[in-house]
């Protein structure tokens, strides 16, 4: 009995050592995804402010979140002074985020507070890039660390300090000028405008086209996440690998 229970036990080893190697390889694939997750999503956040409105009021990144729940809420939101960066001199702002380092310059307007008005004190809203019969405009670059193919969001909040300075906004980015989906009322930003990046295209222009007379740029919040399909076919290789191997 035990000499046969030996055989029993010889011939169901390989089988059970063969079973843990493969779930092993597939708790790898599956490991990698959530790693590349991970380390592919990220947040850049952009609040301007001007020296009438200084010390601005602190915004934070659940105040991004609201607009763009792709937000991570461990991102810094960088306080641009829009009078001291100077538009068209050049002059590059070095800003971080969660997953990526960029660089933000004001191509158009100048700064300006909300003052007494009805954004006065509210956090983004208070202070924006600010152009009278002219367009604001911001250059993004630096976006090279993110990966191609990769799903980026961008929400610009452009609404000024009344009602009648909510402008029209633009994003540019490969080429293509697309205007992206307005606010539904005064309070809110843009609708996300999405696009996939492209390799080798690593800057973006957001643009706040003139109302009439006032053009304005509050913020800008930029978000990535890898596209489904990606990680669908990376999960796919891994467990291949996994099958080859078996």
């Amino acid at each position: 009995m035990f000499s046969s229970g030996s055989v029993i036990l010889n011939f169901f080893t390989p089988i059970r050592r063969n079973t843990m190697r493969l779930s092993i390889l597939h708790c790898s694939a599956l490991a990698s995804i959530c790693f590349v997750t991970s380390v592919s999503a990220g947040t850049l956040l952009i609040d301007f402010t001007s020296n009438d409105n200084l010390p601005a009021v602190p915004s934070s990144s659940a105040d991004f979140a609201v607009a763009d729940g792709a937000v991570e809420l461990a991102a810094t939101v960088n306080q641009i002074n829009a009078d001291t960066n100077n538009a068209g001199t050049g002059n590059v702002v070095a800003v971080t985020g969660v997953g990526i380092d960029a660089g933000v310059e004001i191509l158009t307007g100048s700064g300006f507070s909300a003052g007494s008005g009805s954004r006065d004190g509210v956090a983004i809203l208070d202070g924006y890039i600010f152009a009278s019969f002219d367009n604001s405009s911001i250059e993004i670059t630096g976006l090279e660390e993110i990966a191609a193919g990769t799903l980026v969001t961008v929400t610009s909040y452009a609404i000024g300090d009344a009602d009648d300075q909510i402008s029209t906004q633009e994003i540019t980015y490969n080429g293509v000028t697309t205007p992206a989906p307005g606010p539904s009322n005064a309070s809110e930003p843009s609708e996300p405008f999405t696009f996939t990046k492209v390799d080798g295209v690593d800057s973006l222009i957001v643009t706040s086209v003139r109302n009439g007379r006032f053009s304005n740029i509050n913020g800008v919040s930029l978000t990535f996440v890898p596209e489904p399909s990606s990680l669908a076919l990376l999960g796919l290789g891994g467990l291949l690998v996994a099958r080859r191997r078996r």
